[in-house]
């Protein structure tokens, strides 16, 4: 994968992309808005390799994924523990004209292990829930709590799927929030999956950071983490 650092800025990505005229035109529903998180994710992934294979856990109703395949050609798969929204799933990828570039998995992240064949993967992503339930903010909105929160620790379990999914070597990307950044590492560590890039995130130039970007591979060697550039997304 080109990285993002020798591609261009998150404000140049973000001026060049079609993806605000995409999910209009898709009457996407509120609850799965596209966020700066969303757009932050997909920058950071930089330019997959042709030919590549790649996942995305917690896929909601697949923008992402979608996007990703049209734009750089490619086959992946999404998966997604609300399997209410295939239907949506599949509607969106019509609208991108990727349907046969992509499918759907109604399963949780704890179940990725026995629903998918291990090292199979050119690179994941995923932007998990940043919260947990009860615990912090709290989401008035059932769906939204449900996309954005966890009902426990979620970092084991994600951390499980993408060594699962991934094949030796290969790379992975998050989007994280600041507060549990150490739980990830910690995970992250505890299952192979080497972070070598963080990029930090913020709303404006002086306040606290809101996200946290991160780029790992899979079975790499410990050591020489790099941080980027910070992101600011409201310029004075």
């Amino acid at each position: 994968m080109i990285s993002a650092e020798m591609n261009r800025s998150f404000a140049e990505f973000e001026r060049s992309q079609n993806y605000y005229r995409e999910i209009t035109g898709a009457e996407i529903p509120k609850e799965y808005r596209l966020t700066h998180a969303t757009a932050l994710l997909l920058w950071y992934c930089g330019i997959p390799r042709k030919g590549a294979f790649f996942a995305e856990i917690g896929c909601g109703i697949g923008f992402s994924i979608c996007w990703m395949s049209k734009t750089y050609r490619i086959q992946g798969i999404g998966i997604e523990k609300q399997s209410q929204l295939k239907e949506s799933f599949e509607r969106l990828a019509q609208k991108f004209e990727v349907a046969g570039q992509v499918s759907f998995l109604a399963t949780s992240a704890e179940e990725v292990s026995g629903a998918c064949p291990g090292n199979s993967c050119d690179f994941v992503f995923s932007n998990p829930p940043h919260f947990e339930t009860n615990r912090g903010k709290t989401y008035g909105e059932l769906i939204r709590q449900t996309n954005r929160a966890s009902a426990g620790q979620i970092y084991d379990s994600f951390c499980r799927a993408m060594a699962h999914l991934l094949k030796p070597r290969r790379y992975y990307y998050l989007v994280l929030s600041p507060q549990h950044l150490p739980e990830w590492m910690e995970s992250l560590s505890r299952h192979r999956l080497t972070a070598k890039n963080l990029c930090v995130v913020h709303g404006r130039k002086g306040k606290p950071a809101e996200l946290v970007l991160v780029k790992g591979l899979k079975e790499g060697n410990p050591g020489f983490l790099s941080i980027d550039a910070p992101v600011i997304l409201k310029e004075e």
